[in-house]
């Protein structure tokens, strides 16, 4: 049933897309300049349906799950069209104010939105291997930093991605890494006095990073059930969209109140 549910979404996706954009670039609601951009969205939900396709297909045949690198191309997949949607979304609700220049730290939360997708990456090599179903101790390893036998597997990069130990421990590490980075650009935002967007948006990431943490910890403790597992990776969706927003508001040079921008 969810297989099913989950295409007929895919599918739907297209329609509720194309429809409005023909209606809409009709009516001359959607500049000409904008069309490629629209059809570059369009062709990213299209390669996303077959990415999945071709994920799906790898658990067919000679295995009951699907491949743990195609489950993290599927999901970084839909992480950009994400991306690219709301960014487009951001241009037409809030443009750029005429002379708005970019936050000094602008390239810092830029660099914070890849950091979180990297993450989700390695979150869904977690789930490909269900590596949450071990080791479930925190912030210990069953008594230990390090998983054992985490360099089990020859060549020993394989492990990385064919070890759900060291695939764990991995996503560990960079979640820490995930809230140190939200914390100094919180903190960053504040020595700076931020205020609209851009402040309602640092505070947005921060307390969505310290959810997010929270929920990875449960999830964990209580061996990844299914309701758990899928509020950690829709709370993971909503701190890289506010990531993203804050580095929108940081780069286009929306600090300040409404009134002030366009003043």
């Amino acid at each position: 049933w969810w297989e099913w549910m989950h295409r007929l979404l895919g599918r739907l996706l297209g329609v509720v897309f194309f429809v409005p954009f023909v209606w809409f670039a009709w009516r001359g609601a959607i500049a000409r300049a904008q069309f490629p951009r629209m059809l570059l969205l369009f062709a990213l939900g299209g390669l996303q349906g077959f990415v999945g396709w071709w994920m799906v297909e790898s658990g067919l045949e000679t295995r009951v799950s699907v491949s743990q690198y195609r489950l993290a191309i599927h999901l970084g997949v839909a992480i950009v069209l994400l991306g690219a949607i709301l960014w487009t979304a951001f241009e037409y609700l809030r443009p750029k104010p005429a002379g708005a220049k970019p936050a000094p730290f602008a390239k810092g939360a830029a660099a914070f939105v890849g950091l979180v997708y990297f993450q989700m990456l390695l979150g869904a090599i977690v789930a490909g291997l269900h590596a949450g179903l071990i080791y479930n101790t925190w912030p210990d390893m069953d008594g230990d930093f390090f998983p054992q036998a985490a360099w089990f597997w020859q060549p020993w990069y394989l492990n990385f991605f064919e070890n759900p130990g060291l695939a764990q421990f991995d996503h560990r590490i960079v979640a820490y890494l995930v809230a140190i980075a939200a914390a100094a650009l919180w903190w960053r935002g504040r020595r700076a006095r931020l205020a609209g967007p851009a402040r309602t948006s640092g505070d947005l990431v921060l307390a969505l990073t310290g959810l997010q943490i929270v929920l990875g910890v449960l999830t964990l403790l209580n061996q990844a059930p299914t309701a758990l597992a899928a509020l950690h990776q829709a709370t993971a969706v909503a701190l890289f969209s506010a990531a993203l927003w804050h580095a929108y508001a940081l780069c286009y040079g929306l600090r300040n109140d409404p009134g002030e921008e366009t003043a």
